[in-house]
């Protein structure tokens, strides 16, 4: 009875239980689809004919000049905007002459061409040419007039401000200065889709860049969203962030880390460390060192130590977390007292210290650093340190004696991923020097690894070790 009673229970169970039909995934999917056809500016020709109409606009001017252009067909007229920045140098922007008779062709079919010249404008924006002020300026003055009712062109009425000479610098106060939302305000001058990566945009985040570096750190919180833009994702996929303009980050690290500072509050450090890591890398390992090459040596010098001091930061927090170490405020103090010297940090996390990061710091911190693991012994975690041509590792337990190597000797490498702490101990590995914390509340071991370094380094503490 009592299984026939369970039997008839399953069935209930399954004929009232709710059917999941799931998401109308292919709906969705043709609703991106839709929006990335509708929501874009105008349609740019293909690259080869736009070689061709070029290449037939050139030769007309040569051989014509201006009546050779008025033999251009209507179809070469709506989609003569696109071969003004086209090609290689001389592009027809830098040619004023031949420039300026394109534009008169054009004002007799602003109708249908207007809102390209806008878009090609704003999109290969480069004042270096000497062709884009005439075009700003011929914009400027074609919708100051404009009264008819085109919508789109009604709407870049409405944005004027962007055609005229200074309009990369006034668009980037615009944004910085009023208090504005950056990703509304660049909705609301058009600056999206296909100009999100414009090059008047590019222009005017550099000159948001100066004004940042100017007024700093007022404006600061206004960097990432002018320099980051979430990247195209079909609806299956997270969303995730790409810098807009690559080279743009080195001009923002050379121009705000220095003014930030090797001593800048930790809300300054903690808004600007995670962007340039993720977009640089660190500056003291190998992949990153590339990436830092164009960015100034003060900058470099102030980016290094705020990782160091994060670091060391990170590691000693953890000391104190696990408890192994009830002196470890001593070893926190002594290395604290050498930062300004640190040339590279390195953390290798043994079991017991991955499970203690709970922090919501701590834990951002581990992501961004993506420090390697350590195996052999499940209590310890180590701490690299490169300073004064030499390599310092500390353990996490007063148990385990600083051990230092030459850095052309050292046997591992920052930056690893896995260590043993075989590779470290076992007696094969030939330390330079080997210092065990004895007597640490009389500074003993402290003045004895001092005095190690001064001699060997030439480096003295910038600040007393001492325990207040």
């Amino acid at each position: 009875m009592d299984t026939l009673l369970k039997s008839l229970r399953k069935q209930l169970q399954y004929s009232l239980k709710v059917p999941e039909f799931g998401e109308p995934k292919f709906l969705l999917k043709q609703k991106v689809e839709l929006e990335k056809k509708y929501d874009v500016g105008p349609q740019e020709p293909k690259a080869t004919d736009i070689d061709e109409l070029c290449a037939k606009v050139n030769m007309l001017w040569v051989q014509k000049g201006k009546k050779g252009l008025e033999l251009l067909n209507s179809k070469d007229i709506k989609w003569l905007p696109w071969v003004l920045y086209h090609g290689d140098s001389p592009k027809i922007i830098e040619k004023q002459k031949l420039l300026q008779t394109i534009l008169e062709i054009l004002q007799k079919r602003w109708k249908r061409t207007l809102n390209s010249l806008i878009h090609v404008y704003l999109k290969y924006y480069d004042p270096s040419f000497s062709g884009t002020k005439m075009l700003g300026e011929t914009i400027y003055e074609q919708l100051t007039i404009y009264e008819k009712n085109n919508a789109q062109i009604q709407k870049w009425k409405n944005r004027i401000i962007l055609f005229s000479a200074a309009g990369p610098g006034i668009t980037a106060s615009w944004i910085v200065k009023k208090n504005k939302d950056v990703a509304a305000s660049l909705d609301h001058l058009g600056l999206t889709g296909d100009l999100s990566t414009s090059g008047f945009l590019k222009h005017m985040v550099f000159e948001a860049i100066k004004m940042i570096e100017k007024t700093f750190p007022e404006h600061l919180q206004k960097l990432r969203p002018l320099m980051e833009m979430e990247e195209p994702q079909d609806i299956y996929t997270s969303k995730s962030f790409m810098v807009r303009f690559p080279e743009l980050i080195s001009e923002a690290a050379t121009r705000l880390l220095p003014k930030a500072g090797t001593s800048a509050p930790s809300h300054i450090q903690d808004a600007l460390r995670p962007f340039f890591l993720n977009h640089l890398g660190d500056p003291r390992l190998p992949g990153g060192s590339t990436k830092w090459k164009r960015v100034s040596d003060e900058a470099v010098k102030v980016f290094k130590q705020w990782l160091s001091k994060k670091d060391l930061e990170f590691f000693f927090n953890l000391v104190e977390m696990s408890n192994l170490d009830p002196k470890w405020i001593y070893r926190r103090r002594f290395w604290e007292a050498y930062i300004g010297y640190f040339e590279n940090t390195w953390v290798a996390l043994g079991p017991r210290a991955l499970s203690l990061v709970s922090n919501p710091k701590m834990k951002k911190h581990l992501e961004e650093r993506n420090f390697g693991t350590l195996s052999g012994n499940s209590l310890q975690s180590i701490f690299f340190i490169q300073m004064g041509g030499y390599v310092f590792v500390e353990w996490s337990s007063s148990g385990g004696a600083c051990r230092v190597w030459h850095k052309d000797r050292f046997p591992l490498q920052f930056g690893q991923q896995k260590y043993s702490a075989s590779s470290i101990t076992r007696p094969k590995v030939h330390y330079d020097y080997r210092q065990v914390h004895s007597s640490s509340e009389l500074y003993r071991w402290q003045d004895t690894l001092a005095g190690w370094i001064q001699r060997n380094t030439g480096i003295k503490p910038d600040k007393s070790y001492y325990v207040e």
